[in-house]
C-alpha cells in the first residue's frame, strides 16, 4: 500500500479508531514501539550510545580470533537509527565510535571483507555528512582521531581506514571547488 492510500484511508476514521490502530501497532511490533518511544522522548545521543554498545558487540564476536559478528545486524542497527533523524553531528559520532571499535579489535581480530567493506563506507558517510550539515569542526577531530588510533594500532586494517578517510576527504573538498 502506498502512503498516499494509506493517508486516504486513514482520513475517513474517527480520532477514536485512529487511537486504536496506534495502540494496536505499538503492541504489535517492536520497531513500532521503538519508534514511538523515541518519537514521545527524543534523546539522540542515548539512542546512539544504545546503538553503539550493541554494534561493540557484534564487532568483538570472534572464535580463534576469526570475526564472528553479524555485519546484517550492524547494518540494520544504523539504518534503524537513521530512520529515527538523529541529525548529522549525532550519525558522525556513532559512527566515529563503531569505527574506533572496529580499529581497535583489529589488534586482536582477522575481520572478513564484508565488515571491512561495511567500516569504508562509515567513513565516507562520516566525511559525507560532515561536509554536507558544513560540520567542518566535526570532519576536523575526525582528520585527527582517525591517524591516532591507527598509529597506535599499525595494522594493515587501520592503515586502510586511514588511508580511506584521507581520499575522502580529498574527493569531498575537491567537489567544493
Amino acid at each position: 500500500m502506498s502512503k498516499s492510500r494509506l493517508k486516504k484511508e486513514l482520513q475517513q476514521f474517527e480520532k477514536e479508531q485512529i487511537i486504536e490502530l496506534l495502540l494496536n501497532l505499538y503492541s504489535a511490533r517492536k520497531e513500532a514501539k521503538d519508534y514511538f518511544e523515541y518519537f514521545l522522548n527524543p534523546d539522540p545521543e542515548g539512542k546512539a550510545l544504545e546503538i553503539h554498545t550493541k554494534a561493540h558487540k557484534e564487532i568483538w564476536r570472534a572464535r580463534f580470533r576469526q570475526f564472528k559478528g553479524r555485519v546484517s545486524i550492524i547494518k540494520k542497527l544504523i539504518k534503524d537509527f537513521k530512520g529515527l533523524e538523529p541529525g548529522a553531528e549525532v550519525l558522525i559520532k556513532l559512527y566515529a565510535a563503531i569505527i574506533e571499535d572496529a580499529m581497535r579489535a583489529d589488534r586482536s581480530i582477522y575481520f572478513t571483507e564484508s565488515f571491512q567493506t561495511l567500516i569504508f563506507s562509515l567513513v565516507d558517510e562520516a566525511v559525507e555528512l560532515a561536509f554536507a550539515d558544513e560540520r567542518v569542526e566535526s570532519t576536523i577531530e575526525l582528520y585527527e582521531f582517525i591517524p591516532r588510533i591507527a598509529q597506535s594500532n599499525s595494522s594493515q586494517f587501520s592503515r586502510a581506514i586511514e588511508q580511506r578517510f584521507k581520499s575522502a576527504i580529498e574527493q569531498r573538498s575537491k567537489k567544493l571547488k
